[in-house]
């Protein structure tokens, strides 16, 4: 587990940063999000074979119904979103004019990207507004990046287009940090070191080593061995996944995915980003009424978190809440 460092936007338990978020789930069972992830597109330039979005076929998303979401969200008190897939947000024709709307909305934004496409203006718009971009690399050479996302020869070009990231936030002075993600798996662990050489060399901010959903390679030795090239201007930081590694949990409901809302390019929302055929309504019923809906509910109490993959996105939340929630014996007494 990552030691608390306000630098290190992978530390666990930021939910204890919403605490009116907490006491809602303590005493209703459920609450409005914080985050939220929107698909825009099932179109995408890779085909990674582990995708969650890769079988998806609904048309691009329209911007009416993305502000109509936005302007719901932000209502509730959403705070940030995440464009993400699904497929390659940057392949939406009004990905700009989107990601501006929620910034006017209020909310922060992110981008998750494969870093294949290059186009000075998105990127300009996203160095501009968004907190953060990551790139999924995923690879540290064209062979293994190759079999992780399904297409070759784009390993090289992808990293050209980090470094253009990098120099085009620096030359503009702004706070969007770089990021890199690389999944972990038989494939990638031996590049590990290397690619985070590489990447510091790149002058991105960090690079995330994470579990690929569901596999139980252990990387923990080679994530600890990179470490030693982190610096103050680069970190290098290992899944808090990790601390869960084998796969054991005390949970059987998923209270963390209150937290987090998933709309898909269908305009449906997903019980969570793995999960995405567990639907619970479309956004046309209106965002309140599908959120507090009974299918909804229904959704939560018939995923059995017990059974979920091992090393989940909301592990260590719901590590917590399980405990607010559930488990708190002699509650008044601290110590």
């Amino acid at each position: 587990m990552e030691r608390f460092d306000q630098n290190n936007p992978f530390v666990p338990y930021k939910a204890l940063g919403h605490l009116d978020r907490i006491v809602d789930i303590r005493d209703k069972g459920w609450c409005w999000p914080v985050c939220a992830d929107i698909w825009l597109t099932d179109r995408c330039n890779h085909a990674c074979p582990e995708c969650a979005g890769f079988r998806e076929v609904s048309p691009d998303m329209d911007p009416h119904t993305a502000h109509k979401f936005i302007d719901g969200f932000a209502e509730t008190g959403g705070k940030s979103l995440t464009f993400t897939g699904g497929g390659e947000p940057l392949l939406h024709g009004q990905f700009v004019e989107i990601l501006r709307y929620a910034r006017a909305a209020g909310l922060d934004v992110s981008v998750l990207t494969n870093g294949d496409l290059w186009d000075e203006r998105i990127a300009r718009n996203i160095i501009e507004h968004a907190t953060y971009i990551r790139v999924s690399l995923d690879g540290y050479n064209e062979e293994s990046h190759a079999k992780m996302h399904g297409v070759k020869g784009r390993f090289h070009r992808v990293m050209t287009n980090i470094l253009k990231y990098v120099e085009l936030r620096n030359d503009t002075d702004s706070r969007c940090a770089v990021g890199v993600g690389y999944l972990c798996c038989a494939d990638t662990i031996p590049g590990i070191v290397r690619i985070t050489q590489e990447c510091r060399s790149l002058g991105v901010d960090y690079i995330h080593h994470r579990p690929l959903y569901g596999n139980t390679d252990d990387p923990r030795c080679a994530i600890e061995a990179a470490k030693g090239l982190a610096t103050d201007g680069f970190l290098v930081a290992g899944s808090s996944k990790y601390a869960h590694f084998d796969g054991r949990r005390h949970h059987h409901r998923c209270y963390g995915q209150w937290l987090g809302a998933v709309l898909k390019t269908s305009g449906r929302f997903a019980f969570c980003c793995c999960l995405g055929g567990t639907e619970f309504g479309p956004l046309s019923e209106g965002w309140q009424d599908v959120w507090t809906s009974d299918r909804h509910h229904s959704a939560v109490d018939n995923v059995n978190a017990m059974y979920c993959k091992p090393l989940c996105r909301w592990q260590a939340a719901n590590d917590l809440l399980w405990r607010v929630k559930e488990e708190a014996c002699h509650p008044n007494f601290i110590a």
